[in-house]
């Protein structure tokens, strides 16, 4: 990860969600059977009550992306069928964004 490395808009909603995860609620990204747990995740970011609102546009999208990032592939196919993400200038969707920002951040905390 470069300082100098501009990223896409979910990658920008995601790093500031991981970062703040693993700062003030780093049981929040524990492994649940294996995995991340959505559920964990959106209680503790507090954002389980949302519901769309437009001020709260940016909170709520980042729910649905994380919901798409951590999500099965029956879930993803549903989420991408209703345009509730944005797909990247190529098409392309995310993959496994928490893990690789979560990645990222241990590397420069043991670094």
């Amino acid at each position: 990860m470069s300082g100098d490395t501009r990223y896409l808009t979910n990658y920008q909603y995601m790093i500031a969600m991981v970062c703040y995860l693993k700062a003030c609620k780093p049981h929040a990204l524990t492994l649940v059977n294996g995995r991340l747990s959505y559920e964990k995740i959106i209680e503790e970011a507090n954002l389980k009550d949302l519901v769309e609102e437009h001020q709260f546009y940016s909170l709520y999208y980042l729910k649905k992306l994380i919901r798409f990032d951590l999500g099965s592939e029956e879930t993803r196919k549903e989420i991408l069928e209703e345009r509730e993400i944005q797909l990247d200038n190529f098409g392309r969707t995310p993959k496994d964004m928490i893990i690789k920002i979560n990645s990222w951040l241990s590397e420069v905390n043991n670094g």
